[in-house]
């Protein structure tokens, strides 16, 4: 079962990955939320997600959902952009 979360957080750095294999984009994510802690992810594979973010993302604020795999790994499932 997945456990999904929602935080605001900050992206500091973005980075474009290979496309999936059905041709969709993918991006490595660094992001701090208002603590300063820091997520460290990739957008989960074949998701809208990829297409909302580019390298233009980063400074900016958004809502991400995102969960952890069994493995440790973190993938933001879900993005919306907070108006600042």
């Amino acid at each position: 079962m997945i456990n999904l979360q929602d935080k605001i957080l900050k992206i500091g750095k973005i980075e474009r990955l290979k496309n999936s294999y059905a041709g969709n984009p993918r991006h490595r994510i660094i992001a701090t939320d208002e603590s300063g802690k820091i997520y460290e992810g990739k957008t989960a594979i074949n998701a809208p997600i990829g297409y909302l973010l580019d390298f233009y993302s980063e400074g900016k604020s958004y809502n991400f959902t995102f969960h952890e795999t069994n493995k440790g790994n973190l993938i933001f499932d879900r993005a919306e952009k907070i108006e600042e």
